[in-house]
């Protein structure tokens, strides 16, 4: 827990600084710094952020536990969500189902789903940074074991045309008392994966 909160508080202090230091060099006379928000291109748009999508991925991941052990998978999923632009600002909810696979322990078979949300600016019209926060549950089918966690991470998403983008995405999911009494491990899973999705109400 305290590991996710850490990641949470620096995406949102990057996105703060990036935000405010070209106001601060300015008010002191410093030179003018490229202001993603002023700078950003006026007029319309080929590409438009707010709607809805859905979509999948696939995904290699890592994981350790405090009790000595560590794992390797891979796994693919479905997603969907919505956003809203507000100028470069973009504001997100989302939801993705995911089966994954552990090569260790003789094969061990888990499903994720998780609902969060995201926030991100546009670095171009069609190229989006974000940062994102996340309530995963997760179910060991071989065990027979279920728990939740909180998730955090981040990515960026370019669409190559107005009603399709692909993505690359970071995630860290901290899971808390992840094996039942008296075990309680707590599992750190690091996740990286590589989507594509179909825009609806968006674009031109």
């Amino acid at each position: 827990m305290r590991i996710a909160i850490k990641l949470a508080l620096a995406a949102l202090a990057a996105m703060g600084i990036t935000m405010l230091a070209p106001a601060y060099a300015a008010d002191k006379g410093g030179p003018k710094i490229a202001n993603i928000f002023d700078d950003a291109p006026v007029g319309p748009s080929k590409y438009n952020w707010t709607g809805c999508y859905a979509g999948g991925g696939i995904q290699k991941m890592s994981a350790s536990t405090d009790i000595g052990f560590g794992a390797d998978g891979y796994g693919m999923g479905l997603l969907g969500g919505c956003d809203v632009q507000l100028g470069v600002l973009v504001l997100g909810a989302f939801g993705d189902y995911d089966w994954k696979h552990v090569t260790q322990f003789g094969g061990v078979n888990l499903r994720e789903w998780s609902f969060g949300g995201r926030a991100g600016v546009t670095l171009s019209n069609a190229t989006l940074i974000y940062a994102l926060v996340s309530r995963p549950t997760l179910n060991v089918n071989t065990f027979n074991v279920s728990t939740t966690g909180i998730g955090v991470g981040g990515g960026i998403e370019t669409m190559i045309t107005p009603h399709i983008a692909i993505g690359l995405e970071y995630r860290h999911n901290d899971w808390s008392n992840l094996a039942p009494a008296p075990v309680n491990a707590r599992e750190d899973v690091v996740g990286v994966r590589l989507t594509a999705r179909v825009n609806f109400f968006s674009g031109k």
